[in-house]
């Protein structure tokens, strides 16, 4: 019945390469998303820009949202575009531009499916019904009618293998008989179709006081007007980018692939999991080799695995034609305009998730040069300690397949008021782990108050914290990701086969055992990436040369030049014949199989590849680790703590080699890394701390330490004051207490903690530890300040340090979260103002309700190790 066809995927496709003139790299510092909401004023315009600037920023995205008042893509709206760019320019920000009137992209604010034949389209049954033998049929076939059968069933109403006969799809044609047998009568035809779509209208609803909660609840509000896009119809993307890119372009063409730096789309979506397009059947009939529509009964049928092949094959098509007719357009246009196509589909927060209403994931990102996911603090995206999320390696092993440097994340999106930077910096270092290294930070509104309650947290200074301390956070995001970003993998990858085959045939369960391999493989501190169909069929094998008498084989290599020591197919998956036949022609024991080996067996034929100076030993530790060669001799290892208790991973070194912690944080100081007798290193991780460690290859092996540096003098500091708002010193009496206890508890802002204390070690330097901070500080001694504690473990070295009595003060800041929720009456007031109407406060509210906890909590040491 079906003739033998492998699964399609795009593979040998050429793009045009950026042109030489472009430039295509940007800074690693954070990315602004700046909602434009209000009416622009080119003084405020510019004042931002230099305020993002100052804030730590490097980048800013521009956003149409809700309560701009201009029409779509004036000549208004794109002079205020070119002023931002010029200033921008002279600043030294980068420019991203947001790719639609809003969200989803792809309907051009609605202008591109004003033509109903780019409106997006499905499958439907329009007739099914049963008779019994000798009843009389009499049915009418439904315009757009694709198929039309009737057949016999069993008492179940399924097929029962007896009669069944094709019936005319022409719209108004009439059938009339008398059932042989019981029979089905079922006819498919398609529909246009639409989900949600969001534009500056329906983002503005909540600011209307005439609307009330229910007439403007965000989890139902849409702009009624605008249909989603057809994204497998050719003419209605190519008129999607004529009213956007173009319209860009033929407005700012000389800061293409200088300042701007290229298109980001947003949740590109399909309203549908059987959605068609007017020209599906000869497509699919000239990939696959026959007519779907013969099919179409059972393609409509329910979802549950075995499904008929047509089903897989149909799933295989639409979501191939998505990739190439709307994210291979985007990508085709951006480079022969010099700038970079970046973005994420919708559904991207987990592995089950490799094939969405977004399409098929890793197919679309194909077309991306910074492929991209979503961590927004709903719908699974939220990145918190303990909890283990890998959807951030499906745009790390995008861009790592295809030789992109940057893969990028847009986050924070509905995280709340009460976010905090240790949180966003754990949060990217977390991505940063799995190939993520660009952020794209949600938001900051231009008019602040008039939408700051609407999609928290506001990430601009009109946040004291990040006002405050804004620089730490970008500061640490660029040094961390070109530490470990540039450069190259100090070893081999690992490479784990995800089967497009079980997505394409409805299994729900191959995302479980992906996911139980991922988090495995990860916390046994091995690094590898996500390979799909072409990514195998495209392996080659280096000349064994040299290798002769080696025990282990040579890496497989991709046609981008990435590494991997042995390729890992999951329990159950499906693998067509020839990537089975791939997979056999390679050497014994690079495929592991997980049907007869076990995840030990993987991590331990990983672990015996050479290349990284400095590997692990540990197994089942949620930590992860990431390892960059730096140049000749040099590499960078980092470590992250993904759990809420402290851990400890056991670290193999080779003999000559020396270790000594990266400094992250301005003002702390490292002691140096002894390793034990063994040659191993014990690295100490408290809760959510990452640390990177710089491995140098020397001439001499390095003696193991003697242990003679003597006992850690440790002093607990505990006797502390605080100094409140209304200007009263209060004792704390041994306990650090919580701001609410206080009578502070709707506090945003900084209160200063105070300790005297006796310095009587004859050392001159200390390590200070805050403990728990809730959520930055700033430390002074004497009177002078020494630096900032913004991250765990809130650590800073106190330096100079002489005998005698010393005041050490502490200036503790905490979130936004505090002024709005801190206590009854002020929550009761801000309800009574209705300022959460509308909003996405349902996802943010209990969020930020965990976060009023405020103040320094301890324990307080000094320690001379």
């Amino acid at each position: 019945m079906y003739p033998q066809t492998k699964i399609m995927e795009p593979m040998d496709i050429r793009l045009p390469e950026i042109p030489d003139e472009a430039d295509p790299t940007f800074s690693y510092r954070p990315i602004i998303v700046w909602a434009m909401n209000d009416v622009l004023d080119t003084s405020e315009l510019e004042r931002q820009l230099n305020a993002f600037k100052a804030s730590g920023y490097g980048g800013v995205m521009v956003m149409p949202w809700g309560g701009l008042p201009y029409d779509f893509m004036c000549d208004e709206w794109l002079e205020f575009v070119r002023f931002i760019l010029v200033t921008a320019q002279a600043v030294g920000l980068d420019i991203w531009l947001w790719d639609d009137w809003l969200f989803s992209s792809g309907p051009a604010g609605g202008k591109a499916t004003e033509n109903p034949a780019h409106r997006a389209k499905e499958l439907q049954v329009t007739l099914n019904f049963i008779v019994e033998a000798g009843e009389p049929i009499h049915a009418v076939i439904p315009p757009r009618t694709l198929s039309a059968r009737c057949f016999s069933v069993d008492k179940f109403g399924f097929p029962d293998g007896g009669y069944a006969e094709a019936l005319p799809v022409s719209a108004g044609d009439t059938i009339q008989r008398v059932a042989e047998a019981r029979t089905r009568i079922m006819t498919v035809g398609w529909a246009y179709r639409s989900g949600m779509q969001h534009t500056t209208r329906s983002h503005a609803e909540f600011l209307d006081p005439e609307l009330d909660e229910v007439q403007c609840d965000i989890k139902t509000c849409e702009d009624a007007e605008v249909w989603s896009v057809d994204m497998m119809n050719p003419d209605a993307i190519a008129q999607y980018v004529e009213l956007i890119h173009e319209r860009y372009w033929q407005a700012v063409p000389e800061f293409f692939g200088n300042t701007l730096k290229g298109f980001f789309y947003d949740e590109p979506m399909v309203p549908t999991d059987r959605p068609w397009t007017q020209d599906f059947a000869a497509r699919f009939r000239e990939l696959k080799g026959y007519d779907l529509c013969d099919h179409l009964i059972a393609v409509m049928a329910e979802r549950h695995p075995p499904v008929d092949p047509a089903t897989a094959d149909y799933r295989d098509v639409w979501t191939s034609l998505v990739a190439e007719t709307f994210y291979r357009t985007i990508q085709t246009w951006c480079h022969a305009h010099g700038v970079m196509a970046a973005g994420h589909q919708i559904g991207d927060n987990s592995l089950h998730e490799i094939l969405s209403t977004g399409g098929h994931f890793f197919k679309n990102m194909r077309f991306a040069d910074v492929p991209g996911v979503d961590s927004a603090g709903g719908w699974g995206g939220r990145i918190e300690p303990g909890l283990f999320l890998d959807f951030p390696r499906l745009p790390g092993s995008s861009a790592s397949v295809h030789g992109h440097p940057r893969a990028m994340s847009e986050s924070f999106a509905v995280y709340g008021h009460g976010t905090d930077l240790n949180h966003m910096r754990y949060v990217c270092e977390h991505q940063l782990m799995r190939g993520v290294n660009t952020f794209f930070c949600k938001l900051s509104n231009y008019n602040r108050e008039k939408s700051y309650y609407f999609h928290p947290p506001e990430l601009s200074d009109h946040n004291p914290i990040i006002q405050r301390f804004g620089t730490c956070f970008g500061d640490r995001i660029e040094t961390v990701a070109r530490l470990i970003s540039e450069g190259t993998p100090a070893g081999p990858l690992l490479a784990v086969y995800v089967p497009s085959a079980n997505y394409y045939a409805c299994d729900d369960t191959i995302g479980d055992r992906l996911t139980a391999l991922a988090e495995a493989l990860t916390y046994s501190q091995v690094e590898f990436v996500y390979l799909i169909d072409p990514d195998i069929l495209n392996l080659s094998r280096p000349s064994c040369d040299g290798l002769a008498g080696s025990s282990v084989a040579g890496p497989l290599i991709s046609r981008t030049g990435s590494s991997y020591s042995h390729m890992v197919i999951p329990a159950g998956a499906v693998i067509p014949s020839d990537v089975r036949a791939a997979l056999d022609a390679f050497e014994p024991g690079v495929v592991c199989d997980l049907a007869t080996a076990t995840v030990a067996d993987v991590v331990a034929a990983y672990r015996g590849h050479g290349g990284r100076l400095v590997e692990s030993t540990s197994i089942n530790v949620p930590v992860s680790m990431r390892s960059r060669t730096a140049e000749e001799g040099v590499q960078h290892c980092m470590l992250l703590n993904e759990s809420c208790a402290a851990q400890r991973v056991i670290l193999r070194v080779a003999s000559r080699v020396t270790v000594c912690d990266v400094d992250l944080d301005p003002g702390l100081v490292h002691p140096a890394l002894e390793r034990g007798e063994d040659g191993t290193l014990t690295i100490e991780l408290a809760p959510s701390e990452s640390r990177v460690l710089r491995a140098t290859a020397v001439d001499k092996p390095v003696a193991p330490s003697n242990d003679n540096r003597g006992v850690a003098e440790v002093v607990t500091l505990a006797q502390w004051s605080v100094t409140t708002p209304d200007g009263e010193e209060h004792p704390l009496q041994n306990k650090l207490a919580d701001w609410c206890t206080l009578g502070f508890g709707g506090f945003t802002g900084v209160m200063r903690y105070r300790c005297e204390f006796v310095w009587e070690s004859g050392a001159t330097r200390a390590v200070l530890a805050l403990g728990d901070v809730c959520y930055a500080a700033t430390v002074l001694l004497d009177g002078r300040r020494i630096g900032d504690c913004v991250f765990a473990p809130f650590k800073v070295t106190l330096a100079d340090l002489s005998k005698g009595m010393h005041v050490l003060e502490v200036d503790v800041l905490n979130t936004p979260a505090n002024a709005i929720y801190g206590d009854d009456e002020t929550l009761a007031e801000r309800r009574a103002e209705k300022v959460f109407k509308g909003t996405y406060a349902f996802l943010y509210e209990p969020q930020d309700i965990s976060k009023l906890r405020s103040g320094l909590f301890g324990p307080v040491t000094l320690s001379t190790a």
